[in-house]
């Protein structure tokens, strides 16, 4: 699987750089999530006989190329040497020495459907309704393409068609990239705009010519644009770095299941609050000096080769320190701005935004979004989506889980004769501080499944 991700640079800047592909993928690394960098690291093992890795199956050495004799080895000593000892082991927490880390994952199992719902709250509003995203979610099938009929759907619904493709345009803005498309065409539209990168050219193949994509047909293309093959072939990279199943990670034998993995905890030491990456999968890559014993070599074809191969290897250990780097300043951000929350709970889940933790972090707010995306962190309180502590500001130090855990309180200890309305409830809000509409007061009820006030009387 290649990557099917984005990261982000400020979209000004980006789309006045003529970006190579390398450069694309490196900036596209950042938001690659457990799952999606674990299989971009096998697939490039697999590819690079100069690369090892320390701590993947057996079954993902059998099929590394080699090269190919005695005689074709190389005098690559010096460039290696430029190369230096460089390789990539990230200080994580080991595996072994944890465990609930098998017993952590195995409870943080989630169907597809379910990881879409827990980012309904993201876009729902007065004009987007929730009944009308969970019906469209519920027709979208395995690999993440939406099976359903729109107008069959805006008649049980009782909306017309327009609304019910502005619903479905809506899901498509969810994680993961590409979801709820109509089609292949679609959904790798989708993707690529959520690359922030403006490409007419790339957008017309995918529109116009799939099938010549399938069958490598560059030199077509090339006449057919009146372009260069180094221009189609940059547009080829970009769309095979798509993901044709955007729901593919959440397929587990048959069943449409993820694990979801934590990429960090926080715990307290000493007073302070303490972050540490968990790694119980990712190796330890380095470059196989075996080769060393060719230096004799004078093949500059081959020479040529491994210097390519060991300019890529250079490439995946920088641009993987980039991204730890990166993450961990994202994630101090987090732990620093909910501290509260670390503290005391749910409760003091703070309304923090792609802002706040850029200005902390330094980081362009897209950066950070991409970051996020398809993270998770373990806390006292449990394992979190980092999108789901970006909470809606409702004023004060106030979010809408903190809002709905007062709400579930009050209502909990209620006199059970004379249960508070809607309307008083946000009367109530207003009183702390917190300004909260009775119908947003409803909605945060009907979403802790707690009945109306006339329902919960009791005589």
């Amino acid at each position: 699987m290649k990557m099917d991700m984005n990261m982000s640079v400020d979209t000004k800047l980006i789309q006045q750089l003529n970006l190579t592909p390398a450069l694309i993928q490196s900036i596209e690394m950042l938001s690659l999530n457990r799952v999606e960098l674990m299989e971009f690291i096998k697939e490039e093992v697999q590819e690079n006989p100069l690369l090892e890795a320390q701590g993947l199956e057996d079954e993902y050495y059998e099929s590394i190329g080699e090269l190919s004799s005695e005689e074709d080895l190389l005098k690559w000593k010096s460039y290696a040497e430029k190369l230096g000892d460089y390789s990539y082991h990230q200080e994580y927490v080991d595996a072994s020495k944890r465990e609930n880390d098998l017993e952590c994952c195995t409870l943080e199992c989630i169907s597809l459907y379910e990881h879409l719902m827990q980012q309904v709250p993201e876009i729902y509003s007065e004009d987007i309704k929730r009944i009308v995203l969970e019906t469209i979610i519920e027709h979208i099938d395995d690999e993440g393409y939406f099976d359903g009929d729109a107008m069959s759907i805006a008649k049980t619904q009782g909306i017309t068609v327009a609304e019910v493709e502005e619903h479905l345009m809506a899901i498509q803005s969810l994680d993961p990239p590409g979801i709820g498309a109509r089609n292949l065409q679609e959904s790798l539209l989708i993707q690529l705009n959520r690359m922030d990168i403006e490409d007419d050219l790339t957008i017309s193949i995918i529109k116009d010519n799939l099938e010549d994509i399938s069958r490598n047909r560059m030199q077509v293309l090339a006449k057919n644009y009146s372009t260069s093959i180094e221009k189609i072939s940059e547009s080829f990279e970009k769309i095979r770095s798509l993901n044709p199943r955007p729901a593919c990670n959440f397929s587990v034998e048959g069943e449409n299941k993820m694990f979801i993995w934590p990429d960090a905890r926080v715990q307290k030491n000493d007073g302070k609050w303490e972050l540490e990456f968990i790694n119980p999968i990712e190796p330890h890559l380095s470059v196989n000096r075996t080769y060393s014993q060719y230096v004799d070599n004078d093949d500059e074809e081959l020479a040529e080769f491994v210097k390519v191969k060991l300019r890529r290897i250079k490439w995946i250990f920088e641009s993987l320190e980039m991204r730890r780097i990166n993450m961990e300043k994202v994630f101090n951000a987090i732990i620093e701005l909910q501290s509260d929350y670390l503290e005391k709970g749910p409760y003091h889940l703070k309304p923090m935004t792609l802002k706040n933790v850029g200005s902390i972090t330094e980081l362009h707010e897209s950066t950070v979004s991409r970051i996020i995306n398809g993270k998770y962190l373990e806390t006292p309180h449990g394992v979190l989506s980092l999108k789901c502590m970006f909470a809606s500001d409702l004023g004060g130090d106030n979010s809408s889980a903190s809002v709905k855990h007062l709400i579930k309180d009050r209502i909990e200890n209620e006199d059970k004769a004379k249960p508070y309305s809607d309307q008083q409830l946000s009367n109530w809000l207003k009183e702390k501080g917190i300004s909260v509409a009775r119908r947003t007061v409803m909605k945060y009820r009907e979403e802790l499944e707690i009945p109306s006030s006339q329902l919960r009387r009791r005589h």
